[in-house]
């Protein structure tokens, strides 16, 4: 709480991109302990993950505004306390993208640099709605080169990690 405080109110005033993107590790860590002290019933926690999702779409200008900040802290939130949009983020693709997602968290920034880096090489001239399927259409391709990532390289290295070391003591 004290980290959300001083980038709310301190870091905020000199980089707001910076008080965002350390608000979101502390929210991150907060989501890890606040559902070992309190229980929220999971309807509700599904109630406020659609809420928190359409006020984020009808609302919010920028995604690294720290007046959303709030926003995104209850979205986190509900869905550490066990929200599941009523079930939809238990369904098989959505749990193979959770399993994924360290995969997609590494990768993803090289897909969009190359993605950019060519529009930019090759002088494409790209209006809002051509970017989005463009960046749509990387994303589909990332996502499945994550999974498979996930399946043949992470997957294998988890299960070596979990074995024994014959060099180390009991």
């Amino acid at each position: 709480m004290a980290v959300l405080f001083i980038c709310v109110y301190f870091v905020s005033l000199y980089n707001q991109n910076y008080a965002v993107f350390i608000s979101y590790f502390a929210i991150g860590a907060l989501g890890r302990k606040l559902p070992e002290k309190i229980q929220i019933p999971k309807y509700i926690c599904n109630i406020g993950i659609i809420l928190t999702v359409l006020f984020m779409l009808t609302v919010a200008d920028r995604v690294y505004n720290i007046v959303y900040l709030p926003v995104m802290a209850l979205l986190f939130i509900f869905i550490t306390m066990g929200g599941d949009v009523f079930g939809l983020l238990r369904q098989r693709g959505f749990v193979r993208l959770g399993d994924a997602s360290y995969s997609i968290y590494l990768l993803h920034g090289l897909a969009w640099y190359g993605m950019n880096k060519y529009i930019a090489v090759h002088n494409l001239v790209l209006n809002r709605t051509q970017y989005t399927l463009v960046s749509t259409a990387v994303m589909f391709v990332l996502l499945i080169i994550c999974t498979l990532t996930y399946q043949y390289i992470e997957k294998p290295f988890m299960a070596l990690g979990r074995r024994k070391s014959p060099w180390l003591k009991e």
